[in-house]
């Protein structure tokens, strides 16, 4: 899953590559802000033509980077809540939603990737999701 930025026409270009189920949506966060702060001239994505000014550098990276926090924020209200969701179910509303438009030509298991990541990696939410594990345990 080394594609974070592609460059290739797929009508996805503005998304994130991170579909991989080791993909940490926190780590790809990180990256693009420091990527953004390298402000390139020159870009050469692992797919793709090279993008050739920092400015359009620019607006790609902030459109990812806005996007992915768009996804984490999202994914965490309503994982709070609506405690009983899945993350299917909290996938399917995240990605049906007006700010998502290009993104459902994604299949599912893409999709649920980065709800995945937004689960398994944010320490908090880990905590929230033993709590009610232990609780639905002692009510049993």
């Amino acid at each position: 899953g080394g594609d974070l930025i592609v460059n290739a026409g797929f009508g996805r270009d503005h998304i994130p590559s991170m579909y991989m189920p080791e993909a940490n949506v926190y780590d790809g966060l990180a990256s693009l802000k420091k990527m953004k702060a390298l402000n390139p001239e020159l870009f050469i994505p692992t797919h793709g033509a090279p993008i050739r000014s920092a400015e359009k550098f620019q607006t790609r990276v902030d459109g990812m980077i806005a996007l992915l926090e768009k996804v984490i924020e999202q994914a965490k209200e309503l994982q709070i809540k609506n405690p009983g969701m899945t993350q299917d179910q909290i996938a399917n509303v995240v990605y049906s939603s007006a700010d998502f438009p290009k993104i459902m030509t994604f299949g599912a298991w893409e999709k649920k990737t980065i709800i995945m990541s937004v689960f398994r990696d944010d320490p908090e939410l880990l905590a929230r999701q033993a709590g009610r594990a232990e609780k639905v345990n002692s009510q049993s």
